[in-house]
């Protein structure tokens, strides 16, 4: 089944980390403020598709070979970007704040990336706890929301860890939890609550970040799926929003390029990236789903 809105509401997540990004120098707002919650609700989303995903796929070889033509062929064109216009420093620097979670994170970085690798540590634990019949029962997986939520509470409490690897990885994996969990209930829960939690989860990560979000990108993942109207189909950009807009940004940055071409330019890349790099590499997956009615992976509700 396709859900319509998800599309949207992944391409308005993506240009919100951009406009946050972009704020100084359009003008946006004049405080420091940042939205906190993009990147949990991404990863919220990817709680429910990518379990589904992985219930549809065959085994835990084909599921990764899924996901790594979907996040791979971009990611590796966003670093080859980023040496293009920065050398191998660019390159290096990327490299890095992809592999320390954004923990190390240098001038000429494409920051973003920190969170790309936090979602497949995501990916990891989920595939492991599906084989290992993690996923069979939903107390384990109400048991790892709640661990990650204590855990960055804690973190937060810790000056000394409240910016490190680990509190980088729980402060968002508790959102993955919160999307599989949504899934698990799928069909159970009314559009009104998850349009009621969407927005109590937001007016939440004023005071309280991780479970606030947490709250925000279950409710707005349940409100997706069980809203259905009728909108037209729109390329999926929001990957290439989000791995690509940081490189312009920076180069924008050096080179004091006018504004008012950035978006345009980043517009233009995005559609090519899509239509010639990824839709491309999604058409070879294309078939290679598996089914288990006798053998669910996945708890039910019921």
């Amino acid at each position: 089944m396709r859900y319509p809105l998800v599309d949207y509401a992944r391409l308005g997540l993506a240009l919100s980390v951009m406009l946050t990004h972009t704020r100084n120098e359009l003008h946006l707002w004049p405080s420091d403020y940042a939205p906190n919650w993009a990147v949990p609700a991404f990863l919220a989303i990817s709680g429910y598709f990518v379990l589904a995903s992985f219930e549809r796929s065959a085994s835990w070889r084909e599921f990764a070979v899924k996901r790594l033509l979907r996040v791979g062929p971009a990611f590796v064109v966003s670093l080859l970007l980023m040496c293009a216009l920065f050398g191998s420093v660019g390159l290096w620097q990327s490299t890095q704040a992809y592999l320390t979670f954004g923990f190390r994170r240098e001038a000429q970085a494409n920051a973003p990336l920190w969170s790309l690798s936090v979602e497949e540590v995501a990916y990891a634990f989920m595939a492991v706890g599906v084989v290992v019949g993690f996923y069979r029962r939903r107390w384990p997986i109400w048991i790892a929301l709640v661990l990650s939520l204590t855990l960055v509470t804690l973190y937060q409490a810790l000056p000394s860890t409240s910016d490190g690897p680990a509190f980088r990885v729980t402060s968002v994996i508790a959102s993955f939890f919160a999307g599989s969990l949504v899934y698990i209930y799928r069909g159970r829960i009314p559009p009104l609550a998850g349009f009621v939690s969407l927005w109590l989860g937001l007016l939440l990560t004023f005071h309280l970040r991780a479970p606030g979000c947490a709250l925000m990108g279950a409710g707005l993942v349940a409100w997706l799926t069980a809203w259905t109207p009728s909108v037209p189909k729109i390329p999926d950009l929001s990957y290439g929003v989000y791995v690509y807009h940081f490189p312009l940004v920076l180069a924008w940055r050096e080179a004091s390029l006018p504004w008012a071409l950035y978006l345009p330019v980043l517009g233009v890349l995005c559609l090519l990236s899509w239509y010639l790099i990824e839709a491309p590499a999604l058409s070879l997956r294309a078939g290679r789903s598996g089914v288990r009615p006798h053998d669910p992976l996945v708890a039910e509700a019921g």
